[in-house]
């Protein structure tokens, strides 16, 4: 019988490729499969999977992946939480949900109707239809979902130099007493959608200083990819702040990649973290703490509202275009054949 595969292609960030990774790997261990995995270098992760974890996973290259052949391979729609068509040799997908099969049982204990942190995603296969799943479901994720994902999420393993780094890290700061913070910038504040401006720096300040009003000797692990924001929080805070010491803040380096790993890593392992609205890697890091820290994402109500509606006024076209525009994984690549 010839092997049929699953291929993980997301071109986004760590936490957006982690996702599609775990997500095809256990659908391949459902419907026998093997995982082959794309894992570019661009703009938003500088760094091969080799140069982060140890796991080794067969890789498919640049070259391989544009050599298949249109009656080969199906591409998943990454807004669809069912696989409905497994019976061409390869399955392609560049999802950045947890994925899975329609038919299990697990299905019927989404929280469909409890995800407040972040609103539905509408079907590209069905436009009428709202797509459920758990993504960003945190708290309201049911147990049994947790279970099937972590099973897999707990077996990446980070490279030697990266853990050992976060091991020392984290005894010398007592990183399990610390509230994290995640403030997003960079790339997250150029959408037309402002979907980057949801969660206002005041808003993480103000509730900073609630904290801090509660338990006078409180301590924030703050993570960011703004050397700006960094700085601007040690004023206002000073000690309170606990930062791990980048060297740079290059998003396509190799250095400025695994430093965000081991930020994620150390922002899984704190008590509580106030988290980036819509962002994937808050929603990693909880995750990666085994669904253990307390969630609690800054939403500022006047931005929410003016993201909420430029989202609904959004060309639902414009989904469907960017399924077909496969060279968006690599920048200007050409099209599958």
């Amino acid at each position: 019988m010839e092997d049929k595969y699953l291929v993980a292609i997301n071109p986004g960030g760590i936490s957006n490729r982690l996702k599609c990774l775990v997500s095809l790997w256990r659908i391949g261990k459902l419907t026998n499969r093997k995982l082959l995995i794309y894992w570019p270098k661009n703009s938003v992760c500088g760094a091969e999977f080799k140069n982060l974890f140890e796991n080794k996973f067969n890789e498919i290259s640049k070259e391989e992946l544009y050599s298949l052949k249109r009656k080969e391979y199906k591409f998943h729609d990454p807004n669809d939480i069912s696989i409905k068509d497994l019976q061409k040799k390869y399955l392609i997908s560049d999802t950045w949900r947890w994925v899975f099969l329609k038919e299990e049982e697990i299905t019927k204990y989404f929280a469909k109707d409890k995800i407040e942190n972040y609103p539905k995603y509408r079907s590209v296969t069905e436009p009428s239809q709202e797509s459920a799943g758990i993504d960003f479901a945190f708290q309201n994720t049911s147990i049994k979902a947790k279970k099937e994902i972590l099973n897999y999420l707990k077996k990446i393993k980070p490279i030697k130099k990266i853990e050992q780094r976060i091991s020392k890290f984290e005894r010398e700061n007592k990183i399990e007493n610390c509230v994290g913070i995640h403030m997003r910038k960079g790339d997250y504040l150029n959408g037309k959608d402002r979907l980057g401006f949801v969660s206002d720096e005041g808003d993480f300040i103000k509730r900073m200083n609630e904290l801090i009003k509660i338990n006078p000797k409180e301590k924030f692990f703050l993570c960011t990819d703004s050397e700006e924001t960094q700085q601007k929080f040690k004023e206002l805070f000073g000690k309170r702040i606990v930062t791990f010491t980048k060297t740079n803040f290059d998003r396509k380096g190799i250095i400025f990649t695994q430093e965000g790993l081991i930020d994620l890593l150390i922002l899984s392992k704190t008590k509580k973290i106030l988290g980036t609205y819509g962002s994937t890697y808050t929603e990693m890091a909880w995750w990666l703490g085994e669904c253990k820290p307390i969630i609690e994402i800054m939403i500022n109500k006047e931005n929410l509202k003016t993201y909420l509606e430029n989202f609904k006024n959004m060309d639902k076209n414009i989904f469907m275009k960017i399924k077909k525009l496969i060279s968006i994984l690599i920048g200007r690549a050409p099209k599958f054949r």
